[in-house]
């Protein structure tokens, strides 16, 4: 099917627009397309800018789709904003990590896998939006429970949690049966 050029043009402007990734159905109802057209108008946009042929590419993130910076840009983008950037912490990145794998996920979950308190990274993830407060467990106390956001998959380049890369356990951690052998057990046996 020819796609005209007018369709194209529009869909570049909104992703160029966009803060965050449109998805099909948006810009479908915002063009006043079909979703079809809209995924064909899409591909010819993705072919027009892959990388290694323009300083911008178009990629599939966080459900929909975005322009991003070409890789070979990267050192002359350093160059124009010389702001010092802050960087996560490794304690941030261990604990983003484990809620990745394991939400949603509770502090003391988190805690009891990194074996020290995390306060400071969680405070750290949640004030970026990499993590958010995804409810509360039905048991008592009833811990929060954490998972990523949207903002967590744009910033590692994923369209979606499946999208990590695969992760082998070497240890299966059952929560709930340590947290309750925990509270069951002997003050005597406790200790040793």
């Amino acid at each position: 099917m020819l796609i005209d050029d007018t369709y194209k043009n529009i869909a570049e402007g909104l992703l160029f627009m966009a803060d965050a990734p449109m998805s099909v159905q948006s810009l479908a109802e915002t063009m006043a397309l079909e979703e079809p057209l809209v995924r064909e108008v899409l591909a010819i946009i993705g072919e027009e800018y892959a990388e290694g042929k323009k300083g911008i590419v178009l990629r599939k993130v966080g459900g929909g789709y975005q322009f991003f910076t070409a890789p070979i840009v990267d050192p002359y983008i350093e160059k124009l904003f010389t702001e010092k950037k802050t960087k996560l912490s490794t304690a941030a990145y261990e604990t983003l990590s484990i809620i990745a794998y394991k939400q949603p996920v509770t502090r003391s979950q988190i805690e009891y896998i990194r074996g020290v308190k995390s306060d400071g990274p969680m405070q750290q993830l949640l004030l970026r939006g990499l993590i958010e407060e995804k409810g509360r467990l039905e048991q008592p106390g009833r811990p929060v429970v954490f998972g990523t956001t949207d903002a967590f998959l744009v910033a590692f380049g994923l369209n979606r949690l499946e999208d990590l890369p695969r992760f082998e356990e070497s240890r299966n951690f059952d929560f709930e049966a340590k947290e309750a052998s925990d509270a069951t057990a002997p003050d005597n046996e406790q200790q040793s």
